[in-house]
């Protein structure tokens, strides 16, 4: 009787818990700042048009000053009241399922400037099912849950985006991918992959013929301007060369990396290792360098080579026209400078920028907006 007792006991506990990891599992934790706005429950969202959405760049949607103090349930138009449209690069992806997290895919966007926004996708279960928006956040949930796994550690990417969805303004809490004017597409309505668009060619009419498909680039390198500074880069870098400061300033942006510049012997690297896909027809690597020097002869006291090595084992130096590496003669403001790396096409490589100077008067090698750009 008493083990009788006991098992129905236990089998009454399992199911308890049973239940409750169901529940748990189809009750996302949802969000409670500006939340009306965020998932559209709020008045004004009715009237947003969602049918026309207006194309934009990443730097134009940046560029407004925020409203201060951001309102807590009403929209701020025409920046919250617009479906926008832009193409980007998707190089981060999280769910935010900590303590105080509301279920939302995190996505990191940035522009090729290396400017850098947030756009996010609710968990439709957080969405009223009276929301205009809740179709277009299901449907973006689906098409990314489909290419990708989100875990709650952010996992770097570098894919080419297009992404639709109402602008929010959002409070600064040190989020990565904050945009300069705290600007995000929240909720995301349409989400599409640009590396594996399907090409629709039109139908062969008048005996023309069909034109070629349109031709992709990709861009493979992490955070190419530095906007992420020293928190999660991507890059390796020697301690102090990812800068932020205006005392030299960036080509784009705010970050560069800024190699040397000391009076004393120094030597520091900078690099990124990444694979460049079998498939690729192309592959080049661009630039801009600026070099400012306090040298006045023409000895090259101070220098900055870059190299590529691959997987196995082949290294092969990238130098300035003349065949060596820059120095302090070849100070110059920012230039932009291009490689041919069709050689490394199916490898995995480290690109490595090494600067080194003598000791002497100092010399800045300022580097920025890194591309690697396959097609």
């Amino acid at each position: 009787m008493y083990f009788q007792a006991l098992r129905r006991f236990a089998q009454q506990i399992f199911c308890v818990a049973a239940v409750a990891g169901v529940l748990s599992a189809q009750t996302p934790r949802c969000g409670h700042e500006r939340w009306s706005i965020k998932t559209g429950t709020d008045s004004q969202a009715a009237a947003i048009n969602l049918t026309n959405p207006v194309a934009t760049t990443l730097a134009a949607i940046a560029a407004p000053t925020p409203p201060n103090p951001i309102p807590a349930d009403t929209r701020v138009a025409p920046a919250e009241t617009t479906v926008w449209t832009l193409q980007a690069t998707l190089t981060a992806f999280k769910i935010e399922d900590g303590p105080t997290g509301d279920s939302d895919y995190h996505l990191a966007i940035m522009d090729e400037h290396g400017a850098t926004m947030i756009v996010e996708i609710p968990h439709p279960g957080c969405v009223a099912a009276g929301s205009p928006f809740l179709p277009g956040v299901t449907a973006s949930r689906k098409t990314f849950d489909g290419r990708f796994q989100p875990t709650g550690q952010f996992q770097m990417v570098s894919v080419p985006i297009q992404v639709t969805g109402v602008g929010m303004y959002d409070f600064s809490h040190g989020q990565r991918g904050y945009a300069a004017n705290g600007i995000e597409l929240h909720p995301v309505l349409d989400i599409r992959f640009l590396d594996k668009a399907p090409v629709t060619n039109p139908p062969v009419t008048g005996g023309g013929t069909t034109p070629p498909p349109p031709v992709t680039t990709t861009q493979l390198l992490l955070d190419p301007s530095f906007e992420m500074g020293t928190t999660g880069s991507p890059w390796t870098a020697s301690k102090s060369v990812l800068n932020g400061s205006a005392t030299e300033p960036a080509h784009t942006g705010t970050w560069k990396a800024w190699l040397h510049g000391v009076s004393r012997t120094k030597k520091d690297t900078l690099s990124q290792t990444v694979t460049i896909p079998a498939n690729a027809k192309s592959a080049t690597l661009t630039f801009w360098l600026q070099i400012v020097t306090a040298e006045t002869g023409t000895k090259p006291n101070d220098t900055l080579s870059i190299t590529v090595r691959d997987d196995k084992g082949v290294e092969v130096p990238i130098d300035d026209e003349e065949g060596d590496p820059w120095s302090n003669v070849d100070a110059m403001p920012y230039t932009k400078h291009t490689f041919d790396m069709k050689r490394f096409i199916g490898r995995k490589v480290t690109i490595t920028f090494t600067a080194q100077g003598n000791g002497s008067l100092p010399t800045s090698f300022l580097v920025d907006d890194v591309q690697l750009n396959v097609r």
